[in-house]
């Protein structure tokens, strides 16, 4: 086969106008309807396992408490076969609620790291979001897709710093970890780890993940 030989008139214009083209229709599916979906499917779901744990923690105390610790707030590893592995039910199902939640935040989150460049500040950032000292509460009906995007985005900027024990302005707080805004989703979640430990504690303790022997 002969080679092709590329002109000086080659310059491969459009085949960069092309890219720029399809460079910009994701843009606009990010920054768009489909964007702003993913964005509020997450936070949505994973803030509904959070209250779901927190309900299922209620009972699972309510009920086992007694049982699990002792007069110094050691667990104890119970003896009854059957309590035991009541106990061993519903504290996996706990654990696999926490880490739904978890996982749903953390796919929100990605997606927003995996696209900071995309969604950095620029020109038509919001002005209510330059200053987490000023921040206000807005309406979602008034804002834009991408405006509500940005919005997802400064709220997980502060629940991190809030993780990572930095100073917030309670008014961000107040503002941006609410609404069901990614920030809320991943506070949520971040509130939720000690009790988790806890629970992974009552699972090693009760030797949960062992076969059950034969009686």
């Amino acid at each position: 086969t002969g080679k092709t030989r590329f002109t000086r008139k080659d310059d491969g214009s459009d085949n960069k106008q092309t890219i720029l083209d399809k460079y910009e229709d994701i843009v606009d599916q990010l920054y768009g309807t489909n964007g702003l979906r993913y964005l509020d499917e997450m936070a949505s779901r994973s803030i509904r396992e959070s209250k779901k744990f927190s309900e299922y923690y209620t009972n699972f105390e309510n009920t086992y408490s007694a049982n699990i610790y002792g007069e110094n707030g050691e667990i104890l590893y119970i003896e009854n076969k059957r309590l035991r592995q009541s106990i061993c039910v519903n504290a996996k199902s706990l654990r696999r609620t926490f880490v739904n939640a978890e996982n749903l935040s953390e796919l929100g989150y990605d997606f927003i790291a995996t696209n900071n460049d995309l969604f950095a500040d620029s020109d038509d950032t919001i002005e209510n979001l330059k200053d987490f000292n000023t921040v206000n509460r807005v309406s979602k009906t008034r804002l834009t897709n991408k405006e509500e995007i940005l919005y997802h985005k400064a709220s997980t900027q502060v629940a991190t710093a809030l993780m990572l024990k930095e100073d917030i302005p309670q008014n961000a707080q107040d503002v941006l970890l609410i609404d069901s805004w990614l920030g809320e989703a991943i506070d949520k979640v971040n509130k939720r780890k000690t009790i988790t430990d806890l629970i992974q504690l009552i699972i090693e303790k009760q030797r949960c993940s062992e076969k059950t022997e034969e009686n």
